[in-house]
């Protein structure tokens, strides 16, 4: 199992420099969904479905888009960061 985990930011406060919440996006490759962690919670906030076997995870640098790549479907699963939720399925 291949466990692979990115940061993004999401849900800005009054200082435009930092988030106000730090969320840990986890592939579970074998279990085909990826785990959402808050720093500042200090829990598990989601589970999110993706494609057969995730095995990478990137971050748009604004911070509202999170890339799963899904190795055995050859797909890109994207999140909304603040809906916690697929928003498209691209096929490579």
């Amino acid at each position: 199992m291949a466990v692979l985990a990115v940061l993004a930011g999401t849900g800005f406060d009054a200082s435009p420099r930092w988030p106000a919440r730090i969320q840990v996006f986890v592939a579970n490759s074998g279990s085909d969904n990826v785990t959402v962690y808050d720093t500042r919670l200090g829990k598990v906030t989601a589970t999110v479905g993706v494609g057969d076997y995730p095995t990478g995870v990137g971050a748009h640098p604004a911070g509202h888009r999170v890339y799963v790549t899904n190795e055995s479907s050859n797909t890109v699963s994207v999140i909304d960061t603040r809906t916690l939720s697929v928003v498209a399925t691209v096929p490579v």
